[in-house]
């Protein structure tokens, strides 16, 4: 898309859209939009990368303060969409480009104090897992080193009388 004097989004749109995240009460909204398409039915399509983007930015910035904490949650397009957005109709329009029409798709994401409390409890659970492997190798090693010692000393111990005994015995 040329770059254009004239706005991309419509005139008449919903004040929403566009809009900055608002984060001033208890309910948080993002105001996520769809990348650009040539075709209108691909615009719910284009939707999903940016619904993830912004959730996971939001829970690293916002709930966690953790850049790419929210990488190891289980943040999905279909999560997002089964549990965050009130209004999946969302705002649809077509783009003023000055070629041919593009559509965007708009969508209000609404993020209540359980699902901030439900995002933590998913970080401290993913730090439990990223603490508990290295935890799980250091046992098992220690494990095997003890495991091995254990044959290694019985083996040794076992072959000492063998030894003595083929051993002619010596006179007094």
């Amino acid at each position: 898309v040329s770059p254009s004097a004239l706005p991309m989004l419509p005139e008449n749109r919903p004040a929403w859209v566009g809009a900055a995240s608002d984060l001033t009460s208890a309910q948080h909204y993002l105001y996520v939009g769809s990348h650009p398409t040539m075709e209108r039915s691909q615009t719910d399509e284009g939707l999903d990368i940016p619904l993830v983007a912004a959730v996971r930015s939001y829970i690293d910035q916002e709930v966690v303060n953790q850049i790419g904490a929210a990488s190891a949650m289980p943040v999905t397009a279909e999560f997002i969409r089964r549990n965050l957005i009130d209004n999946p109709e969302g705002y649809e329009c077509e783009l003023t480009t000055g070629q041919d029409p593009m559509f965007q798709k708009w969508v209000t994401i609404r993020i209540t104090p359980e699902q901030r409390a439900l995002f933590r409890k998913w970080h401290t659970e993913a730090m439990q897992r990223t603490r508990l492997a290295p935890l799980g190798v250091g046992l098992v090693a220690v494990l095997s080193a003890i495991s091995l010692s254990h044959v290694v000393l019985r083996r040794f111990r076992g072959a000492s009388p063998l030894i003595a005994v083929n051993q002619p015995m010596p006179e007094p």
